[in-house]
């Protein structure tokens, strides 16, 4: 018995964690459509060894990849993003977690990062999936800070962001460290550009 048959799933996937994911939803009879950059070559994963099956084809790729159908698509051009498009149009679901957190992450840009950069990510968490026509929002708090031993003008924090959709459901957590500005040191930039109207 195959209880996903006739669930179409297209996934913008590479390496473990959603090749993974995707294999059980494929292997329980879903049609998993997995989308390769052919930009770079397909999913990174088909040069991971040590073992390969043959050019552009390794052991590691082939355990996560097992039941899919695999795509690759220029994703920088007009034809591969309407090839995109007209898949994500035939599909029951799309498979995408750089999609959660890079809205959330964008979402936090103002208030935390705009003057900084990102040091590193301790954790992402992904406890519940987001749909279409969700909306979501974003929270965050810092968590500790300290001074920086090499730049006297910066300090570094710890914050932990939280994205939540409308019924109030964490879709990702996530904790990470930033380099920021003192107060009264950050250069000047505007957080929105100005219109320009022609």
């Amino acid at each position: 018995m195959n209880p996903l048959q006739g669930v179409r799933i297209v996934s913008v996937e590479q390496f473990g964690a959603a090749p993974y994911g995707t294999m059980l939803l494929a292997d329980l009879g879903a049609e998993v459509i997995k989308i390769e950059n052919a930009a770079i070559g397909g999913d990174p994963a088909r040069k991971t060894g040590p073992y390969f099956l043959g050019e552009n084809d390794s052991e590691y790729y082939q355990a996560f990849n097992i039941n899919k159908k695999s795509v690759a698509i220029d994703l920088r051009s007009a034809e591969g993003k309407a090839a995109l498009a007209a898949l994500i149009a035939t599909a029951d679901a799309l498979v995408n977690s750089a999609m959660t957190l890079s809205v959330i992450a964008g979402l936090g840009v103002a208030d935390i990062s705009e003057n900084g950069f990102a040091l590193g990510w301790d954790y992402i968490k992904l406890p519940n999936p987001v749909f279409a026509g969700d909306t979501l929002y974003s929270e965050s708090e810092v968590v500790s800070r300290r001074e920086s031993k090499s730049r006297p003008d910066q300090g570094i924090i710890k914050v932990r962001t939280r994205g939540i959709n409308q019924d109030g459901k964490i879709v990702i957590e996530y904790e990470r460290s930033v380099m920021v500005w003192k107060k009264g040191h950050a250069p000047l930039k505007a957080l929105f550009p100005e219109v320009k109207y022609e």
